[in-house]
């Protein structure tokens, strides 16, 4: 009898501690969360050529930039010789020199963060015109009026400005005579002029041999012959 008391006033004591020790557990101060892990999002850049996103060599093209998660200063564009770009405030500008492709870089903090691909081109034909003609009929007047040729490429998004550098001038008159001369640069040289002077209702004027130089060209283009009927 006694032993069976000594048993069961072990397991309450046994209960007790186990019952103190929980709650000295609970008791005790738990550990501070550790606060969540934020990962910042990598910048996004995006780089196009503001015209046709084709650089054409010899002329400034202008880039867009468009950038998200970053700051403007801190990025770089960095174009792969012989190309080169120039900023001014936030506005980019790249000069190619040769054709075919173009790479462009963009570094974020002196890190590579994307690179881009143009194709690159030289500019298009510029056409020849006497005032705003470039052939068809002229009355006389309107005709010796006339100081020299010009030049533009028409339909095309830069204002761009090709030189004349020559041609030849033939008058076919009425009477079937013909006179030639051989031009030097846009503007009418004596004899040239000369020979425009003599202009008649019935005359034929032919222009060949139309020579144009346009930006980043290293030689004289041939373009359009033009033809006037004089009336």
């Amino acid at each position: 009898m006694r032993i069976w008391h000594f048993a069961v006033i072990l397991s309450l004591m046994i209960a007790g501690s186990a019952c103190d020790q929980l709650a000295d557990q609970r008791a005790r101060a738990q550990p501070p969360a550790l606060p969540p892990v934020i990962l910042e999002p990598e910048p996004v850049v995006h780089l196009t050529a503001s015209k046709m996103n084709v650089a054409y060599v010899g002329i400034d093209n202008p880039l867009d930039l468009r950038y998200n998660g970053t700051d403007f200063n801190d990025l770089v564009l960095i174009a792969s010789p012989p190309g080169y770009i120039s900023q001014y405030e936030k506005n980019y500008v790249l000069k190619v020199a040769a054709t075919g492709r173009q790479e462009v870089k963009v570094l974020h903090q002196g890190k590579l963060l994307n690179e881009f691909t143009f194709r690159t081109k030289i500019l298009p034909d510029p056409t020849a015109s006497l005032g705003l003609a470039s052939s068809g009929t002229m009355s006389v007047g309107e005709f010796k009026a006339q100081r020299g040729l010009v030049s533009m490429i028409p339909n095309f998004d830069f204002e761009v400005r090709c030189v004349i550098k020559g041609f030849r001038i033939e008058r076919i008159s009425a009477a079937a005579e013909r006179s030639r001369e051989t031009n030097s640069g846009a503007k009418f040289s004596g004899a040239t002029q000369q020979l425009i002077n003599q202009a008649t209702p019935g005359d034929l004027f032919i222009f060949t041999e139309i020579k144009a130089q346009c930006p980043g060209d290293k030689a004289s283009r041939l373009i359009n012959p033009m033809v006037f009927d004089i009336i």
